[in-house]
């Protein structure tokens, strides 16, 4: 019996394989006979994942929960050793989950020496609890990436200064909480918000938001008062003033004008309280904001290649990242003494 499928690993892309399975003998554990690679996805690149490696590590939450992490690196900055540049990317929501697959954005930070971190926190689907990370227990999304930051730091992964955080969409309500929570931890490095969801408190109660009522199954409905004082409590532009007025935050937010899911407002509302809470002058804080239509998913997929605007923006959420761990790196460097005596 032949059959064929699609495959793809952190470090594999995505592959097309001619499948023939065996005929059924006795209890044979592998029933696969052989299998061919009829057709792998190219790389832009010279590609070899031979140079990088993938494993999957542990952090330890509130309660002792154990939260899974997915770590690439490019095998020669593990032979570096020392904190390194660490990129740090969660979801957590809708049971969606990432990182299981291959992620070719990621790579242009993999060759900088960047190891690349998926949180599968609780609301994720796949390694992460979706049932404990939804309405009532939202907030375990939050302090689970704050669990996985600080495993990174006290295994000596990397540091304060040379971590970057990411999120879109929902992911980028739980960066905007993380930062909330822990500006200590991720202000002094790199944020970046994708179109965030984080004027939640105010979404949820307007149902002339296309995506208000079906977000009710995922965050609660706010007309309950328990609800609401979960969602107020962790809601991103109305939690603001929990981080010190000093402390330093560097953060690149992009939106789109023309987003069908969350509003360009929320992104330009979230930029403003922070601007005006934010004392620091050494801050950093950026918003971007795509006017054009974006319909490029109608166009066929040779076109999509060719634009990819989609790429665009994260060549500019990297360029952001890139500059600010440099800058960091630099001030990190031992000062060179000038000679003269002791």
């Amino acid at each position: 019996v032949s059959t064929q499928s699609t495959w793809a690993a952190p470090m594999t892309p995505p592959q097309v394989i001619d499948i023939t399975l065996k005929a059924r003998t006795g209890d044979d554990d592998d029933p696969i006979e052989k299998h061919t690679v009829v057709k792998e996805s190219t790389v832009a690149h010279c590609y070899d994942p031979s140079e990088y490696s993938s494993e999957l590590q542990w952090a330890t939450g509130q309660n002792d929960v154990k939260i899974p992490l997915s770590m690439l690196r490019k095998k020669a900055a593990i032979a570096r050793g020392g904190p390194q540049r660490c990129f740090l990317y969660g979801y957590g929501s809708y049971g969606v989950e990432h990182g299981e697959g291959f992620d070719r954005s990621l790579l242009p930070l993999l060759d900088r020496g960047f190891v690349c971190v998926v949180a599968h926190v609780r609301g994720s689907g796949g390694f992460g609890d979706k049932k404990r990370g939804r309405r009532l227990e939202k907030p375990n999304t939050f302090h689970d990436f704050v669990a996985v930051a600080e495993h990174l730091i006290a295994t000596g992964i990397t540091t304060p200064g040379l971590l970057a955080i990411e999120g879109e969409f929902a992911g980028g309500m739980l960066v905007g909480a993380a930062l909330n929570l822990r500006p200590d931890l991720f202000g002094p490095g790199a944020v970046i918000a994708r179109n965030p969801s984080v004027d939640v408190t105010a979404t949820l109660a307007d149902e002339s938001i296309p995506s208000t009522v079906s977000d009710y199954s995922e965050l609660g409905c706010p007309a309950s008062s328990r609800y609401y004082e979960t969602i107020l409590g962790y809601s991103p532009v109305d939690n603001v003033r929990r981080m010190p007025r000093g402390a330093k935050v560097n953060l690149f937010i992009q939106a789109s004008f023309h987003d069908a899911f969350v509003g360009y407002w929320e992104a330009a509302k979230w930029k403003a309280k922070l601007v005006e809470w934010n004392t620091n002058p050494d801050s950093d804080i950026l918003l971007c904001t795509k006017m054009d239509v974006d319909d490029i998913y109608l166009e066929p997929l040779h076109v999509r290649l060719a634009c990819a605007p989609h790429l665009r923006e994260k060549a500019q959420a990297q360029a952001f990242i890139i500059c600010k761990i440099e800058a960091n790196e630099k001030k990190m460097e031992p000062k060179e003494h000038n000679g003269e005596g002791a």
